[in-house]
């Protein structure tokens, strides 16, 4: 992880518009930018293993586009009177949903804007056992 997070990219946020046009196009931008710095963190994750295709490939691939799409909807601006959704990516074992999530989280914290404070710039991950955490 701390080598994912160590080349953090200089992406800026797009600041807020009166124009819900500009808006939206404001989102979808952020939206590319985490599926690229997600994609990008997914292929450093297959070199540091030595496993190249392993999340980019069959059910991986699917589950890993499932996970990108849940963060997609969960970063999304959202009213401040809407009720909070959560998003869940229901994947048998062993087919990248944490690897995927792990990409995630560093693809997010890469493509933060530091200057904005009511935008997400760090991320949470919680385990169920004290060994994955040691192990994250």
């Amino acid at each position: 992880m701390e080598e994912l997070i160590k080349r953090l990219n200089e992406g800026g946020h797009q600041g807020r518009s009166t124009n819900p046009n500009e808006d939206t196009k404001g989102m979808d931008a952020r939206a590319e930018r985490l599926r690229a710095a997600h994609t990008e963190a997914v292929g450093e994750i297959e070199r540091i293993r030595h496993q190249p295709g392993q999340l980019t490939t069959g059910i991986n691939e699917e589950v890993g586009r499932s996970i990108l799409e849940a963060g997609v909807r969960a970063l999304a601006d959202v009213p401040d009177n809407a009720e909070p959704k959560q998003f869940v990516v229901a994947a048998p074992p062993g087919t990248g949903k944490t690897s995927h999530a792990i990409a995630l989280m560093a693809a997010a914290v890469r493509i933060a804007d530091k200057n904005n404070v009511s935008k997400p710039y760090g991320c949470l991950f919680v385990v169920d056992q004290i060994r994955k955490a040691d192990d994250m």
